[in-house]
């Protein structure tokens, strides 16, 4: 991936992340639109899966 894709990319996530008690986070829906998936249920199988992977690992 280019650098410059990399550096828009992780600006474009900082300008959605949230913070509580400390602890940054992200809005699912937000990283849908982020990652360019048009349909929630698309992206929401994408996160089970990565569910499913950290599990997995432990």
């Amino acid at each position: 991936m280019k650098t410059e894709v990399i550096a828009r990319l992780h600006r474009n996530f900082e300008d959605f992340v949230h913070e509580m008690d400390g602890v940054e986070f992200w809005y699912g829906r937000d990283l849908k639109d982020l990652l360019g998936y048009a349909e929630w249920r698309n992206f929401e199988q994408v996160i089970e899966k990565a569910k499913i992977s950290c599990e997995s690992a432990k």
